[in-house]
């Protein structure tokens, strides 16, 4: 039975607390942020975003920006007494996630503890039999949690209709379909950056602070080696006009002047991207980006154009120098195909960084 709430519950998200062996280095370097580069948790911004315009009450607790101390993150729970947390997972950081939930639940042993992100939509049953969390959320949460924390709010227990909501039901772990999806990303609200002290997130290739923001979301490849839900294999585009306003509107009440779009491709769709760089150089923000995109996915038109639009870096899946590698992990591209997209990239001026994976026979 879920209890019902009387007032509407102050929500806490956190990226959590950074743990495990292949996150050790990362976590000791924590207090020297110009060694490392730290950007901002937009995942929980949107959500929070979303939280926000239906009247609930958020805040957002980053442990990486706050040098990874358990300490603080006790002190900063039992201080604001959040009803809810909410916990964003990723796999190589399962264990700060797991910790930081149990850290949650000590501090606030009422509160219900919630978590998503990747991990979640990979290993659903194997997350929720940890018994530190209470509910879990597949997919694209924004709305699901909205209607989740409703249900809360009236005290039904009807929850078999929340998308990708995971939660237990009579000794069994049950998982809901659909999962989370925005069909049109042009109604979700810009992300909550107010939320955050946004001078504790920078890159290592720019100077000064960094904001992220996504044109699209969906990658419709399919590399061996890459998760990917099928609903999340549907690419969905934000209107250009609904981008370039958002942008506009980071750099008038954050003085943004640098940008990390985290598009899977960003390039993916020729017209629309030559389009977005069009409009955005007609707007004159003088602002500079960066963004991952595909070997197979550039031409000369569209390095040109993002050179112009303020694109200092684009970063490449490459994987691996050997053709055999990359056939054998589906990644559709050829080591040549490489070398032709860096060769545009540093005719025009861009600089490049390469992503590779090892470890493939």
């Amino acid at each position: 039975m879920i209890q019902h709430m009387v007032k509407k519950p102050l929500i806490t998200l956190i990226r959590p607390l950074i743990r495990g062996y292949v996150n050790r280095i990362l976590a000791e370097n924590l207090e020297h942020k110009d060694t490392i580069f730290l950007i901002p948790p937009l995942n929980l911004c949107c959500i929070a975003a979303e939280l926000e315009n239906n009247g609930y009450d958020v805040t957002i607790y980053d442990c990486e920006a706050n040098d990874n101390s358990e300490k603080l993150l006790k002190n900063y729970l039992k201080k604001t007494k959040p009803d809810i947390v909410g916990i964003s997972l990723v796999t190589s950081n399962f264990r700060g996630g797991l910790e930081t939930a149990k850290i949650a639940r000590k501090a606030l042993p009422d509160a219900k503890i919630l978590c998503g992100g990747v991990h979640m939509m990979i290993f659903p049953t194997e997350t929720m039999s940890h018994s530190e969390f209470d509910y879990g959320f597949i997919g694209e949460a924004e709305k699901p949690l909205v209607e989740f924390l409703n249900t809360i709010m009236s005290g039904s227990d009807c929850l078999d209709k929340i998308p990708g909501l995971v939660w237990r039901s009579e000794g069994t772990i049950r998982i809901n379909e659909p999962f989370g999806f925005n069909e049109n990303l042009d109604l979700l609200p810009y992300p909550a950056y107010h939320l955050l002290d946004l001078s504790a997130y920078s890159m290592t290739n720019i100077d000064g602070n960094i904001i992220s923001l996504f044109l699209s979301r969906g990658c419709p490849f399919n590399c061996g080696f890459c998760f990917r839900g099928p609903q999340l294999k549907k690419v969905r585009f934000k209107s250009i006009d609904k981008i370039i306003d958002e942008i506009e509107y980071m750099v008038n009440n954050f003085s943004a002047r640098s940008f990390n779009f985290v598009d899977e491709t960003i390039t993916l769709k020729k017209e629309y991207f030559l389009e977005f760089c069009e409009k955005l150089i007609s707007k004159g923000l003088n602002i500079e980006w960066q963004a991952p995109t595909r070997v197979t996915s550039v031409d000369e038109d569209i390095i040109r154009a993002a050179k112009r639009s303020g694109c200092h870096t684009l970063r490449f899946g490459i994987e691996s120098g050997s053709d055999e590698v990359l056939k054998k992990i589906n990644k559709g591209i050829t080591t040549e195909k490489s070398r032709e997209a860096i060769r545009l990239c540093k005719k025009f001026g861009i600089t490049t960084v390469g992503y590779f994976i090892i470890g493939y026979l």
